[in-house]
């Protein structure tokens, strides 16, 4: 699978949460995603498998915030009865402004329940340990627990639904200097909804959104002094379209809203970004 999107960013920012800020900076990007999966041993349903995936984002004028991931994984899938499990390790290496600053290495537990012909829940649980390779991001370096659960189901005409419910929790080393000290370890609750209608045989129209709550552990600190602790309340909403071309293309347009309210001024943005471009399966 592979995607190739260009694009207009009208609030240029680091795609971290903990780092996105408001900058009014804006500038068109190219987006781009490549996966490929291979199977080892067994098949889809009881097996093991490899997984490779890269995504970037490059700025036309703002290649400072350039951002890039590659991930390489090994999973195992099992059945238990209609139980289906995915156990597994992945390795992320991440780059800003074309310089790498985080390695990321998570455990993934994750279970699948059919609970009838049209709708399924889902649960996953990741690990996983932040090691900054750029010292300038140290205070990323800690762990964090993922706690996702979902139920996905279809009606006759082929609409789809998805609500979810994810609790996040860190433990990071947080950022000292001198008398300044700020935390970066966050607790975080999201609730997310989402739509999919077919319109015709081959075009089909999504809409979602989702809001999400993150309160930092701890007091922020100026020159020796008890600030605010941060909090953000974010809500995303998301329109996309896509419409099949043959089998192995789509052309998609995609419209993504994100507006993040916080405790530290500096922190709350609304940004709006446009998409359009090509996904194609081999």
């Amino acid at each position: 699978m592979a995607d190739l999107k260009f694009g207009v960013d009208d609030n240029v920012t680091l795609e971290n949460s903990d780092l996105a800020q408001s900058t009014n900076l804006i500038d068109n990007y190219l987006d781009l995603f490549a996966s490929a999966r291979y199977q080892l041993t067994g098949n889809r349903q009881k097996g093991y498998w490899a997984l490779f995936s890269a995504s970037s984002m490059q700025y036309r004028t703002y290649s400072t915030y350039d951002y890039t991931q590659y991930d390489l994984g090994l999973f195992r899938e099992s059945r238990y009865g209609v139980l289906s499990t995915r156990t597994g390790v992945r390795v992320s290496q991440s780059e800003v402004g074309g310089s790498s600053y985080l390695q990321k290495y998570t455990l993934r537990v994750q279970g699948d329940y059919p609970y009838s012909n049209t709708q399924l829940l889902r649960a996953h649980y990741d690990l996983t340990r932040y090691n900054p390779t750029d010292n300038n991001y140290s205070y990323l370096e800690g762990l964090k627990g993922d706690l996702n659960i979902e139920s996905i189901w279809r009606v006759d005409s082929g609409r789809r639904f998805r609500v979810g419910y994810n609790l996040e929790n860190n433990s990071r080393d947080d950022y000292y200097s001198g008398n300044n000290y700020a935390s970066y370890s966050a607790s975080r609750h999201e609730l997310s909804a989402s739509v999919t209608q077919p319109v015709t045989e081959d075009l089909q129209i999504t809409f979602g959104g989702d809001y999400r709550r993150s309160r930092y552990n701890d007091v922020n600190i100026v020159a020796g002094v008890a600030d605010v602790r941060r909090l953000d309340r974010r809500w995303r909403w998301n329109l996309e379209g896509e419409y099949r071309v043959n089998r192995y293309l789509d052309f998609v347009v995609e419209y993504h809203f994100a507006d993040n309210r916080s405790s530290i001024a500096t922190r709350s943005y609304r940004r709006n970004q446009y998409l359009i471009g090509l996904q194609g399966y081999f």
